[in-house]
Order: structure tokens, then sequence, then C-alpha cells
């Protein structure tokens, strides 16, 4: 999906909505990594193998799933703390995150994410946060 334009709605790693209409194959399959740079990364899929480490300095997990092959490691031996993940298709790297977090630790302030086969970036930084709309704390899973 990235190199063209358009909107979607995509809940979890389920696509809602799309305009133009269209297939959400190459959305969802980087939906995890869209995800991570919000600094809320999915919960592995049921039946996916998952292998994790958890240390005072960094939690990191690794899940597959068929042929892609996701990572996360959240660093908190920083000053501020940073959700880094991976995603790898057979291998190959398919993009980056590196989501930094405010100095509480509580949300994103920033990322970045990196999509290299395409030569693709993007970027985004978070300048305010309206808490007018509350949410269940259910919906939201935190690793």
């Amino acid at each position: 999906m990235l190199g063209k334009s358009g909107a979607a709605v995509v809940v979890g790693s389920t696509g809602v909505w799309a305009r133009p209409e269209g297939d959400f194959k190459d959305i969802l399959q980087s939906a995890p990594l869209f995800w991570a740079a919000l600094g809320v990364p999915l919960r592995p899929p049921t039946g996916s193998e998952t292998f994790g480490v958890n240390s005072a300095e960094r939690r990191a997990w690794r899940y597959a799933v068929a042929s892609d092959t996701f990572d996360f490691v959240v660093l908190r031996d920083r000053p501020v703390q940073h959700l880094l993940a991976e995603m790898r298709r057979q291998g190959k790297i398919v993009g980056v995150v590196d989501a930094q977090f405010d100095s509480a630790g509580t949300r994103v302030v920033s990322a970045r994410m990196d999509f290299p086969a395409q030569e693709y970036r993007f970027t985004f930084s978070v300048e305010a946060v309206d808490s007018s709309e509350v949410f269940g704390s259910e919906i939201w899973a935190r690793p």
C-alpha cells in the first residue's frame, strides 16, 4: 500500500474500510509495524511460534506466521523508552520501526518507519493528545 494514496480503517489486523476500494493485502501484512509505530504492538496470532526474553534493560519477543517473522524490543535502559520492531518475509527485511515514548513511558511522541526494499520512510511526531474520547482498556493489548 505504501507508495499509493488512499485511506483505510484497520482494526487490529482486520481491514474494515478502504478508499479506493480494493485489496487490503499489502497494508494488513505489515499492520503489526503500524501498530508498533503507535506504541501498541499486536499480540501474536493464535498458533504462532513465540519466543521472548526479559531483563532490566529490555524486553524482546519474536513470533512467526507463515513466511513472516516479527521481532519487537522495548529498550528501557535509555533516558527515553523506545519500541523497536522489525518484519521479515522469507528472511528479507520488509520494514523496521523505532517508536520513542515520552519521559514517563506512557505514549509515543515520535516514530520512524523504514521500508528498505521500496526506499520509503514514514515519520511522525505527536504534538498534542486529546483525551476527550474514552475507550475501555480491554480493547488495547500491551505485551
